[in-house]
């Protein structure tokens, strides 16, 4: 959702957040200075300028492993990706590929076996020892590298997994990828509808944003909603690239997901930062991760420290960031899959939900990239899903009263289509639509089109969309809002009653 309401951010904002506060039973903080907006800078990973290191500093190559689908059955075929990006070779260089230990798959579950799939892939500037693993690209070496495996006759599922390692220069951004051989399929569930408590993303520092309250969250359930997702800035838990958890902070989010737990509530966490990350060595300035400067690890890293802190909460799901959109869907499935990994070392199983880049448009998917790299998002436990948005105005971004005859039901089939096609779950995480008669009869058109398409079985489809929005500090004149004001006890407004319409029965 483009912000385009920064305006209202000073209204009131210190009542309504010391109010959250006390509801909690949390202190009041004492007042900081605001911090200043983060410069942007950025370096496209995908620049023919690649940068070479200089003498006497490590290459700064980034390697990842990827595959091209998530799953496949007896007789499809699977391409595996070995990408190098952010150093130009100037010498020949290694690294081993190898089955990964956690493989349930084997050679003997494929068409031709790995040695095979990767010695049918070589050319003049890449060799291969099949005996040690060992990949050895030139300096004119063209990236990815990629070779082809056909899944032959099996008989019960199992999950394929390979690994990157030994690398002689940079770092390994994505050491592993696997492949399903089978069906992706998880156990059928009425789709989850639900609201965005969206004021955690308002600002920077003490004041300048809130969270729910426990009233909300109650409120929320009680109306039978199933989902809330819950924004958050990366700054206002985490100081600098590689710091701890600001304690404090974290202590603000802890009762609103312990809440969501008691009353069976999902909360998706959603990091809302639009595809940026701290500077490795500055907290005063953000680029995209996995360029030179910003980690993939570091990211990933507070990742981690979250999926630690919240692994024990099954109501509490990972959505790991609100619509990338300066880098290309390939480089954000990098960056995802580092996280996703970094998630799963830590034992968590929480769901894990992958956005698109290109602003996550569901419109959009299969013209941005999303439909092929997104594709390409690998979780080692395999419990994921994937989220995109969609608004009802001119050009879907939600900063309209007027909403496009036919868009409610039309605008989010490419998304549908790509989920029903591979099999996939799916998230709306941000819709939206004013209050008019126009606008509501498009927001029920997109909400049938959703309910019609959940998922069932291993039939691929919905399990959750979340209106965009409610929060503590929305002005009562937000065109979108969907809640009453005063809280809770005023007049409801239509987007509300629309909603209400389409809640599934939850049991008591």
């Amino acid at each position: 959702m483009l912000h385009w309401f920064s305006s209202y951010l000073l209204m009131s904002a210190t009542a309504l957040v010391t109010g959250g506060l006390a509801e909690w039973g949390w202190p009041n903080p004492a007042r900081t200075e605001q911090h200043q907006p983060p410069t942007w800078s950025t370096f496209a990973q995908n620049s023919s300028k690649q940068p070479t290191a200089s003498q006497g500093e490590p290459p700064a190559a980034r390697w990842a492993l990827l595959r091209s689908v998530p799953s496949i059955g007896t007789g499809n075929a699977v391409t595996f990706e070995i990408h190098e990006t952010n150093h130009a070779l100037t010498s020949p260089t290694s690294l081993r590929l190898a089955m990964d230990g956690s493989s349930t798959a084997g050679d003997v579950d494929f068409v031709e076996g790995l040695n095979e799939a990767v010695a049918a892939a070589l050319g003049p500037d890449v060799s291969y020892a099949p005996d040690t693993g060992m990949l050895t690209f030139s300096p004119r070496a063209v990236f990815p590298f990629r070779f082809t495996m056909t899944a032959s006759s099996f008989n019960s599922e199992k999950d394929y997994v390979l690994v990157i390692k030994d690398n002689e220069i940079g770092q390994i951004d994505v050491a592993r990828a696997g492949i399903r051989l089978g069906s992706l399929a998880r156990p059928s569930a009425p789709p989850l509808l639900g609201l965005n408590e969206a004021s955690g993303d308002f600002g920077i520092g003490q004041y300048k944003y809130a969270y729910p309250g426990k009233n909300r969250v109650d409120w929320a359930a009680a109306l039978g909603f199933g989902i809330i997702r819950l924004p958050f800035l990366f700054q206002n838990i985490q100081p600098a690239s590689g710091a701890n958890l600001d304690e404090a902070a974290m202590q603000q989010l802890d009762p609103v997901l312990a809440e969501c737990g008691r009353r069976t509530l999902v909360c998706l966490l959603d990091m809302h930062n639009y595809g940026s990350y701290y500077l490795d060595d500055s907290a005063a300035a953000q680029a995209l991760p996995g360029t030179p400067g910003v980690s993939n690890a570091r990211l990933a890293e507070l990742w981690a420290q979250i999926a630690r802190r919240y692994r024990d909460n099954p109501y509490v799901w990972f959505g790991l960031m609100n619509e990338p959109h300066q880098q290309t869907a390939l480089e954000w499935v990098k960056t995802s899959n580092a996280i996703a990994a970094a998630i799963r070392a830590t034992g968590a199983t929480n769901k894990i939900v992958f956005s698109g880049t290109a602003w996550d448009g569901a419109w959009t998917w299969t013209t941005s990239g999303n439909a092929t790299e997104m594709l390409k998002a690998y979780d080692p436990a395999g419990n994921f899903a994937f989220e995109a948005h969609q608004y009802l105005d001119g050009d879907g971004s939600g900063t309209s009263p007027i909403c496009v005859a036919g868009a409610g039901a039309a605008r989010i089939a490419p998304f549908t289509e790509w989920l029903k096609t591979y099999r996939l779950q799916g998230i709306l995480g941000e819709v939206g639509w004013a209050a008019n008669p126009q606008c509501q009869a498009e927001g029920a058109a997109l909400l049938e089109a959703w309910q019609a398409a959940a998922a069932v079985s291993d039939t691929g489809g919905y399990i959750g969309l979340t209106y965009w929005a409610n929060g503590p500090l929305w002005p009562d004149s937000y065109m979108y809002l969907a809640e009453p004001r005063p809280f809770p006890g005023g007049p409801e407004p239509p987007q509300l009653a629309t909603l209400k319409r389409f809640l599934p029965q939850r049991p008591n």
